[in-house]
């Protein structure tokens, strides 16, 4: 699938909005997030989903299986939007907006990893098995020489029979690779877990001379997360992931990056 800028912006518009718009009726039903996101995890239900929405966006895509592909994924990622909004706020969402906090000159202009853990980073980056035909490129071998050692974190080990430095015929050493989607989602991961501690460290309530107000409320949480976003660059994830896997980065190929770790 691949989609030009603004027909994305348009595709993921109406597929947020009908989404979104679908959330809040199951919601106002009494049906909780969390239920909702195990609802609708199997492609029987998915798909009735689809319908009540309309298919919206459909008209930007060019097959079904795109379709409901990248539905899907931003339907999850509505969902865990929803999530990390009703964990960290407990607010009251009718409570009107009225004073608008800006965030951009003030935000930090750096920040560290340490509190985010490796299976946060990876979680949702999905696995794919097109990734064996990558490395064998890269490294000019066959893709029966290699073979998923973890998936949930997309490792390989590959066997190079054409290198006898252990005198036994065969090397073997160890692959990450990650695509350049793969890499957007740790960002968007990463902003989320930022975004949902910065407001666990907000106090529900502040008085002062008897008068007391939510902080909360004041906030927008959209300008929020883009000022946090603009913090994140693929290349401080890929030092997170370099550092935290002790595995040495190779070079990017195409629309892929590659480790390497020597046995």
């Amino acid at each position: 699938m691949s989609l030009t800028k603004e027909l994305e912006s348009k595709a993921n518009e109406d597929i947020i909005n009908a989404l979104n718009d679908l959330i809040d009726r199951y919601l106002r039903e009494g049906v909780s997030i969390y239920d909702i996101k195990k609802y609708f995890k199997p492609i029987r239900i998915f798909n009735i989903l689809l319908k009540d929405i309309h298919y919206a966006g459909r008209r930007y895509l060019k097959d079904d299986e795109d379709y409901i592909s990248y539905v899907r994924k931003i339907f999850n990622d509505v969902i865990l939007d929803r999530i990390s909004e009703i964990e960290t706020n407990n607010m009251n969402k009718n409570i009107s907006e009225k004073k608008i906090i800006k965030f951009d000159n003030f935000i930090n202009e750096s920040f560290n990893f340490n509190e985010i853990s490796i299976d946060y980073m990876f979680s949702d980056i999905e696995y794919s098995d097109n990734d064996m035909d990558i490395i064998s490129d890269f490294f000019k071998t066959r893709p029966e020489y290699i073979s998923s050692k973890n998936a949930k974190y997309n490792t390989y080990t590959v066997t190079d029979f054409k290198l006898d430095v252990l005198r036994n015929n065969r090397v073997n050493f160890d692959v990450l690779i990650l695509s350049d989607n793969q890499i957007l989602k740790m960002i968007s991961n990463t902003v989320r877990y930022i975004v949902s501690g910065l407001y666990s460290k907000i106090p529900k309530n502040v008085e002062y001379m008897g008068i007391e107000i939510k902080p909360h409320t004041f906030m927008d949480k959209s300008s929020l997360k883009d000022s946090v976003s603009k913090l994140i660059s693929k290349e401080d994830i890929i030092n997170y992931i370099t550092t935290i896997s002790k595995y040495t980065f190779e070079s990017k190929y195409g629309d892929y990056y590659i480790w390497k770790k020597i046995k």
